[in-house]
């Protein structure tokens, strides 16, 4: 048996890039997935695929999926996903969210633990050619 080298592992982990994938499924499909640097945590609030395509369905289906429940208290959420961070001992560099009203409460805790923000695709290609 080869001995486990923790160095090794660690320089194999992707930094991690959270979004709302519902807006434009091409953009994620062709400039976020495809990203070989990158490993990508989609932010969604159904469980309902309906609106993606069976191809992007398969894409993302390996990917831890973040799914946001508006109903849900604020700290009940907030705790969920400390929660995951906590256990997976990995949070995403950035997130891109909408700078609409309706994302508010989502953006505020996102930020709230630390994971800057992005609002614009442009702003999230930027942040992730520098990595």
């Amino acid at each position: 048996m080869e001995d486990y080298d923790v160095f090794s592992e660690m320089n194999n982990i992707k930094t991690i890039i959270m979004g709302m994938d519902l807006d434009d499924e091409k953009f994620w499909r062709e400039e976020v997935i495809s990203n070989s640097q990158i490993e990508f945590m989609p932010i969604r609030f159904s469980y309902n695929s309906k609106d993606f395509s069976n191809d992007y369905i398969n894409k993302t289906k390996s990917l831890f999926i973040y799914y946001f429940n508006e109903r849900n208290t604020y700290n009940n959420e907030l705790l969920k996903l400390k929660k995951h961070f906590i256990h997976y001992q990995r949070k995403p560099k950035f997130a891109y969210i909408p700078n609409e009203e309706k994302y508010c409460n989502l953006k505020k805790m996102i930020q709230e633990i630390g994971i800057d923000v992005v609002d614009c695709k442009n702003s999230l290609l930027e942040n992730i050619n520098k990595i």
